[in-house]
């Protein structure tokens, strides 16, 4: 399986093209918490730049549509720094192969103890809670194989074990973002430099595409910097990254499945047809189905977002066997139209309206360290953007989240 070719860009920003880096003129595949990084098989899925920064940074770089992609303002070296010296990573040098050269090669490089351990720290339960166990087990040992023979894999994995340090230690809360950081800007060069996706690393770069794709949604949900418009956009660049990686399983779909991520393939495919049962969004259909403000591609658009939240809802109520309750919470992007996604780029309030119910979900995972309170804090945030006038529009998602928002 070959990546599309590379059509050299003349839109890239100064930076990206300082750093050399790999930038496709249709918005390509990138890193959450860095600047412009790219990855070029993801190109296919006309994904554009993630402007990502943790709740503590400041953020200079301004949100543009998701077309043109944001300037992302946080690189390693502007990194937040407290009192405290952060110690550099240690970094290889960038393969340019499929397996390139690592650090491990070098029989004289000295012991990185705080790769230790973050890469002991690291397990699929905590990138991926809604995993059973055996899945859990199956995939920790399929990371450690393949993260041994794909160096990238094995630098996002440890990136975002530093992002869960992070919440675990706020204390050393500086030093594990900038770790985080570091090792996810590398991660994405070494992954940059591979030549190709085929049968020898298919397993490897959906397992760290479907990570890093985690990873983006992490760092959304806890930005707090700029203004609604932001988050929004923000929101609309994780969902382009999901439907990206999307893109990715499916063209590699016949080897994934003879690989030993079968069983977690099949596991995390929701059916896109199964009918709902519960009617927590039904006021939001009728809403839908009457406003004159939208055109009829525009409201089956949206009947589709609402969908799979109501499927969401109801694995809530009564969860299939073997599966998780919020699986869907995670992935919901993945499901979205490209006809809402352009909605919500657009800023158009029935579409912000329909991300109340999301922040509902949202509120009901806030006990997984990769939510937190984003739910409370997207629907106050929805509610002072859409003012009193759409009041009627949020009565039950306000109802549901009242004792968060007072």
């Amino acid at each position: 399986m070959h990546r599309r070719g590379h059509r050299k860009s003349r839109n890239g920003c100064i930076e990206c093209k300082r750093r050399h880096m790999k930038v496709s003129s249709r918005g390509p595949f990138a890193a959450p918490a860095t600047h412009a990084s790219t990855a070029k098989f993801a190109t296919a899925a006309n994904t554009s730049p993630i402007y990502t920064t943790s709740p503590h940074t400041e953020t200079s770089g301004t949100a543009s549509s998701a077309e043109e992609g944001f300037t992302p303002a946080l690189s390693p070296a502007s990194a937040p720094s407290r009192s405290h010296t952060t110690p550099q990573t240690s970094a290889p040098q960038t393969p340019r192969g499929g397996s390139g050269v690592h650090d491990a090669d070098n029989q004289d490089a000295p012991v990185n103890v705080t790769h230790a351990e973050l890469a002991l720290h690291f397990s699929m339960a905590t990138t991926s809670p809604e995993l059973d166990t055996s899945l859990v087990e199956m995939g920790n040992r399929v990371v450690v194989r393949e993260a041994v023979k794909s160096p990238f894999l094995l630098y996002e994995c440890m990136a975002v074990s530093a992002r869960h340090l992070s919440i675990l230690h706020p204390e050393r809360y500086d030093f594990f973002m900038r770790q985080s950081v570091q090792l996810q800007t590398k991660a994405i060069a070494m992954f940059n430099a591979t030549e190709s996706v085929d049968e020898s690393n298919c397993v490897a770069s959906v397992l760290f595409s479907s990570i890093l794709n985690r990873h983006a949604l992490i760092d959304v949900l806890a930005n707090r910097d700029g203004d609604f418009f932001s988050f929004v956009d923000r929101f609309v660049q994780s969902v382009l990254l999901q439907k990206g990686i999307r893109v990715v399983s499916k063209e590699a779909w016949p080897q994934l499945l003879e690989s030993d991520l079968r069983p977690i393939m099949k596991w995390a495919t929701p059916d896109r047809e199964t009918v709902t049962v519960g009617n927590h969004c039904d006021e939001l259909r009728r809403l839908i189905s009457l406003t004159p403000a939208l055109d009829s591609a525009d409201k089956e658009a949206c009947r589709r977002a609402i969908h799979f939240l109501q499927l969401a809802f109801d694995n809530v109520t009564n969860p299939t066997p073997g599966k998780s309750a919020y699986q869907i919470v995670y992935v919901w992007g993945i499901f979205l139209p490209d006809e809402f996604c352009a909605l919500l780029k657009s800023h158009k309030p029935e579409a912000i309206a329909v991300m109340a119910w999301y922040a509902v979900l949202l509120h009901q995972s806030r006990d997984n360290w990769q939510v937190g309170d984003a739910g409370v804090f997207m629907l106050r945030s929805i509610m002072n953007y859409l003012g009193p006038e759409w009041a009627h529009w949020l009565e039950w998602p306000s109802s549901v989240l009242r004792d968060g928002l007072h």
